[in-house]
């Protein structure tokens, strides 16, 4: 379980890196600094993992 979650970190920190530099992959989008959602899989994203807040903030209540 713990490689897992810094495998999700060590992935989280990649995403975030190229949000910085302004190239995300198709889907994805950084609608804050150090954040970046996911319009597949409605969901968003923090430096710590997904984020129930963020999620409702940048998509809405109706995506939860």
């Amino acid at each position: 379980m713990r490689a897992r979650r810094l495998l999700c970190a060590a992935a989280l920190s990649a995403i975030f890196a190229t949000a910085a530099a302004g190239e995300l992959p198709a889907g994805l989008f950084s609608p804050d600094h150090f954040v970046v959602c996911d319009k597949a899989r409605e969901i968003c994203f923090d430096r710590f993992g997904p984020s129930i807040g963020l999620t409702e903030a940048f998509l809405g209540r109706k995506r939860l």
